[in-house]
């Protein structure tokens, strides 16, 4: 049971950390990235539908790097072979440790850079009035 509680934990921490790294480090634009990354190339490169064999090429490619491809093998390790280290566990946990690290290192260097350049993180105020309305109520 702790298997596959820690597992889940790692995995569910690395990606949100990636996540808020990516948006820290690309403002909205990083909503945009999230979905395509996380969402549009993960799904068909997880290899949990169809196997990684059976894909293009390009998915087979993404397989090798996406989170979800990793998650994919640590869940059916801990499921199907009895959470064995080397049946998958072991990437699982390897690449799920290197993305938090890496989606910590990312987003304390990036926003590290961004206060250092004096930038502020501020909205501008709000319009009180639509030009060309003035009057017009």
């Amino acid at each position: 049971m702790s298997f596959r509680w820690g597992l889940s934990v790692l995995a569910i921490t690395a990606v949100a950390v990636v996540v808020q790294s990516v948006l820290a480090l690309l403002g909205g634009l990083g909503m945009v990235v999230n979905l395509f990354l996380f969402i549009v190339l993960s799904v068909p490169s997880a290899g949990g539908t169809a196997p990684l064999e059976a894909t293009p090429s390009v998915v087979r490619f993404l397989g090798t790097f996406e989170p979800l491809h990793q998650i994919y093998v640590g869940v059916r390790s801990v499921l199907y072979f009895g959470a064995v280290w080397d049946a998958g566990l072991g990437r699982a946990v390897t690449a799920a440790a290197a993305a938090l690290v890496l989606g910590l290192g990312a987003g304390l260097l990036g926003t590290l850079a961004y206060d250092r350049k004096g930038l502020a993180r501020r909205h501008g105020t709000p319009a009180t009035e639509l030009p060309g309305t003035a009057g017009a109520a």
